[in-house]
């Protein structure tokens, strides 16, 4: 995976100040952790699907609504996770992995194929490029509900010239090979097999009607908007190694965010395969050297949720620089 320059040198130069035993206590992975937190998910996710289905609506259910939006979102997470880390294996990854992916309506081999194009062309109008065309209160709005995120991640909103200055990337290293392209055939297929008949059940079902369908259209899209907020909202232009919004996380946003929003996002761009259980302990090590290289540190949720969806404050910029906000 080829990394802008400065990012290369900035993991050269990290792994010269903390050492090569501590960069490779930071990758060590325990298996056994990453097993137990797939089959966690999973289990959550049943156990939650069968409580709002027989439960009556009511302020637990209400409760209960929002967490499997979240578990939803974690699916996503855990999708990304195991596509840099492989969990138990290829092939028992790409079971966990098109449970998780079409959990969020993704295809797994092309989510891998093209997420390999975000960090290959990390902060260039070919990244993510339909992040640049919300730059409208309404599309980050849209953006918080399913059919909007639908919507605006196809650039519906967008002229053709905007298309044509802010392009999606080729794809990673070219085009699917033939066999992967196979693969992501059979995906599509079996993705709208899922739609489909998680829909019609929806209609006999209330596990599928509300332990499903409805988080995935309701709660797990807010969910994914906020995710947006912590990852690359905010950056700085100037400075190539303030590549990802640089929130300081704690336990609670670590977990909502399974140690991959905020400063964990930026480390992960620094360090990919870097697990979720060491993450913690590889952002502290490593923010002393950010800091000095001028990444500088928002400590204020609110803010950055208010600079993004009220202030509309351009996606990757530095937004205290605009709104005279502290950090």
């Amino acid at each position: 995976m080829r990394m802008p320059y400065e990012l290369v040198t900035a993991r050269r130069e990290l792994v010269s100040e903390l050492g090569p035993e501590t960069m490779a206590y930071l990758h060590r992975r325990i298996p056994v952790l990453e097993v137990l937190a797939a089959a966690l998910s999973i289990v959550s996710f049943v156990g939650v699907a069968i409580a709002l289905g027989r439960l009556a609506p009511g302020p637990l259910w209400g409760v209960l609504l929002v967490v499997q939006g979240f578990t939803l979102h974690l699916f996503g997470a855990l999708g990304h996770h195991a596509h840099h880390r492989r969990l138990g294996g290829r092939r028992v990854s790409y079971v966990f992995e098109v449970i998780w992916n079409f959990g969020v309506l993704l295809l797994p081999t092309a989510y891998n194929h093209g997420h390999v194009d975000h960090h290959r062309f990390l902060g260039a109008d070919e990244d993510e490029s339909f992040t640049l065309d919300m730059d409208r209160r309404y599309k980050r709005l849209l953006f918080l509900t399913l059919p909007g995120a639908m919507l605006v991640v196809a650039r519906v909103f967008e002229p053709k010239t905007r298309r044509m200055r802010y392009p999606a990337p080729p794809g990673a290293f070219g085009p699917p090979p033939g066999s992967m392209s196979r693969r992501i055939r059979r995906e599509r297929i079996g993705l709208i097999a899922f739609g489909v008949l998680a829909v019609a059940g929806a209609f006999v079902s209330p596990t599928l009607r509300w332990g499903i369908v409805a988080p995935m259209v309701l709660t797990a899209p807010l969910f994914t908007g906020v995710r947006i907020v912590m990852e690359h909202a905010e950056t700085n232009p100037a400075n190539p190694l303030h590549c990802a919004t640089y929130y300081r996380t704690g336990p609670f946003s670590r977990f909502l965010f399974f140690w991959d929003g905020g400063d964990c996002h930026l480390v992960h761009h620094l360090f990919a395969r870097i697990p979720f259980y060491r993450m913690g302990e590889a952002t502290e090590l490593m923010r002393p050297y950010l800091e000095r290289q001028g990444v500088r540190e928002r400590r204020s949720f609110w803010s950055l949720l208010h600079g993004y969806y009220v202030r509309v404050e351009p996606h990757r910029s530095l937004r205290s620089a605009q709104s005279g906000r502290p950090y």
